[in-house]
């Protein structure tokens, strides 16, 4: 068996860049969840935003034709 001192750095170096890339893929993942967190809630906000802009769209409508129809 190789002595301690030969062993030392490839397993000391070894364990270094497991922790760095282990930490590297859960960081990825977090980031990952966060921005399909973000997405979601855009999509939400953009189509309740589409929503309420239907409703005003119909409202502008109706106000045009009741004006239409009382000046008649």
């Amino acid at each position: 068996m190789l002595p301690w001192r030969v062993l030392r750095f490839p397993v000391v170096f070894g364990g270094c860049m497991a922790a760095y890339f282990g930490a590297f893929s859960l960081r990825k993942a977090y980031f990952k969840d966060e921005v399909e967190e973000t997405r979601d809630k855009n999509i939400m906000r953009a189509q309740a935003e589409h929503v309420r802009l239907e409703a005003t769209q119909q409202q502008v409508k109706m106000e045009i034709a009741q004006k239409m129809h009382d000046q008649k």
